[in-house]
């Protein structure tokens, strides 16, 4: 009986989407836009998204947040957990990050 296999749910193939910054992957969060993503749902979707970029050898990604302008709660959402789900995964699956110009963004670099 052999172990089952996870296979990655991201295309692992042609990785560069932006080659001036020589971004491999992006993870978008406004495609749940109009949903209300509870705290853990973000961890987990930047989790999983960080984990299989890893599997695939990618070495720079960029998760999009928005910047939470229009946040029904008056106040981002995203943003902030998915800064603090990097604080807490650097030096573990996240060599480091940065926030881009726009502060709608990370771009990330993950350990090997």
């Amino acid at each position: 009986m052999g172990t089952k296999r996870r296979l990655a749910t991201i295309d692992c193939t042609n990785p560069v989407i932006d080659e001036a910054r020589l971004v491999e992957k992006s993870f978008d969060f406004h495609k749940f836009e109009g949903q209300r993503l509870a705290i853990d749902e973000i961890r987990e979707k930047t989790l999983k998204f960080l984990r299989e970029c890893i599997g695939c050898r990618f070495r720079k990604v960029e998760i999009i947040t928005g910047r939470g302008n229009h946040s029904r709660n008056g106040g981002p959402v995203i943003q902030p957990t998915v800064r603090a789900l990097l604080e807490e995964v650097r030096g573990k699956l996240v060599k480091k990050f940065r926030e881009t110009s726009s502060g709608g963004a990370f771009e990330v670099i993950l350990k090997r």
